[in-house]
């Protein structure tokens, strides 16, 4: 089982990533909102 604070900091590692990542905006909302999903989703567990 993965811990919350591994999480968070995986997060937080993919956000900044998405952040460095040089694309247009409707690509990294895409990428930002995926992200969200995926947060939420592992929170409901």
């Amino acid at each position: 089982m993965v811990s919350r604070k591994d999480l968070v900091q995986d997060f937080k590692r993919a956000k900044s990533i998405i952040e460095q990542v040089r694309c247009d905006d409707q690509t990294r909302v895409r990428m930002r909102t995926n992200l969200l999903l995926c947060s939420v989703l592992f929170q409901g567990q």
